[in-house]
């Protein structure tokens, strides 16, 4: 048995270290994490009941929801179209070569939630209350920081990603050359020094013409590393 002034850590939670399990398809456990899988389960039983009629609501805007649940359950038609509806704006997206394309498209893109190279946005000015500023960041990306990595654990899962994007992209228009560069982009971004290659990114894609001079730039500069 712990003593608490040698470990108030310890002591206040080792018994529950050693005996909570959490199950595979969850990163976490507590109060918080049961009541929101809870309240998922009383969510799903509600929609399973709307789409087969025995229950309705009149509350706004529920039906466009009932029928975002209904196209998402309908898995054959879904399996059927593949990455088809996509595929517009995908092709939109690699149309993209110039920085005064990207100008031209940011409202459509901004407007639709489309990932920028450089994410933006109003906040609280903290160094004044009586204000906003505005705010120009990195790109959102899916990958945490590379701190997370550099170990045995942290490299076998960045494994499986590399696997699971790359599987992804191969779906799409994207060349075998391309959707390396695509993962290697996501890598760089994740990095410890995401803002200095966020900076150099956007300064190839400057120094290019076109994506297939960008394409060879970056392999030269990304994918030695």
């Amino acid at each position: 048995m712990v003593r608490i002034q040698d470990d108030l850590y310890e002591y206040v939670n080792g018994e529950w270290l050693e005996k909570a399990i959490i199950p595979d398809d969850r990163p976490t456990i507590g109060g918080f994490a049961n009541l929101a899988e809870d309240v998922e389960k009383i969510m799903m039983n509600d929609f399973k009941d709307f789409k087969a009629g025995t229950k309705h609501s009149d509350i706004n805007g529920m039906c466009d929801a009932i029928k975002l649940y209904n196209k998402i359950m309908d898995t054959d038609t879904r399996n059927a179209l593949g990455i088809k509806p996509l595929m517009p704006l995908l092709d939109k997206i690699k149309a993209i070569d110039s920085l005064e394309k990207l100008n031209d498209n940011l409202l459509f893109f901004t407007e639709n939630n489309i990932p920028l190279p450089v994410d933006f946005g109003v906040d609280a000015n903290m160094q004044d209350a009586t204000a906003n500023c505005f705010i120009i960041h990195g790109p959102s990306i899916i990958l945490p920081d590379t701190t997370y990595y550099g170990n045995e654990t942290g490299d076998k899962l960045l494994a499986v990603y590399k696997d699971m994007a790359l599987k992804l992209l191969a779906y799409t228009s994207l060349t075998k050359e391309e959707q390396e560069i695509v993962y290697a982009l996501h890598r760089e971004l994740s990095g410890n020094r995401a803002d200095e290659n966020m900076e150099q990114i956007l300064n190839f894609f400057k120094r290019t013409k076109n994506n297939k001079e960008f394409i060879q730039l970056m392999k030269q500069s990304l994918l030695k590393k």
